[in-house]
């Protein structure tokens, strides 16, 4: 390792090695456009919920499940899902060491556009895996689940990726519809200053890009 690296954001070393992040602009193959931009997630560190949490969206109603399973970018979705976990994780720990006290992520998942039809089919194929990867190697990263914008049948959907949950993940998610912003303070504990902070499409005054 060099040991000119330093932390990202002040993150802890983990022996000698530092978690950094890279963008790659060169990718060419299919696998790798999945991997590094059919990722909807982002972190939003200027997001506080008034525990002192960051605030983590994933506009997961963007994916194109049906494309997906036919390319069969699973292995590229969870390294998507991987790396950002690992993100956040570093986010956090960060935040943990420099307040002294344990500090976790509160996460939105944006379910607009999702068609539950279309990913009825596949969520045998995904929802497992991706559930496994979260509460196998990141169970304690978030602290609440908040999902918003949900249609008609996402109970469905839940009904079975929440098998392959333990009670205290299926614990953290709350559901909401198109009328969210009650949850966001209540379950997502985001203040007003701090939901300001968040795209417009979540009822915040930032840019949605």
């Amino acid at each position: 390792s060099n040991p000119d690296h330093r932390p990202l954001d002040g993150a802890p070393c983990r022996g000698e090695w530092t978690w950094r992040r890279s963008a790659v602009a060169d990718v060419t193959t299919v696998r790798g456009r999945i991997a590094q931009n059919a990722g909807t997630s982002s972190i939003h560190r200027d997001v506080l919920a008034d525990d002192g949490g960051v605030t983590t969206v994933s506009r997961t109603g963007r994916l194109d499940m049906a494309g997906l399973a036919r390319e069969h970018a699973l292995d590229p979705v969870l390294m998507f899902q991987a790396s950002m976990l690992e993100d956040v994780l570093q986010t956090v720990r960060a935040a943990s060491q420099r307040e002294k006290r344990l500090v976790r992520a509160h996460t939105i998942f944006d379910l607009d556009g999702l068609s539950v039809i279309a990913t009825l089919r596949h969520v045998r194929k995904f929802g497992p895996p991706a559930a496994a990867v979260a509460q196998r190697y990141f169970p304690e990263v978030n602290s609440s689940t908040t999902v918003i914008n949900s249609p008609r049948g996402v109970e469905t959907l839940w009904g079975i990726v929440s098998l392959w949950l333990d009670q205290a993940m299926r614990d953290k998610v709350s559901f909401r519809g198109r009328h969210f912003a009650k949850a966001l303070r209540d379950h997502a504990r985001l203040d007003a200053d701090a939901v300001s902070r968040l795209p417009k499409l979540l009822g915040g005054e930032a840019s949605n890009d």
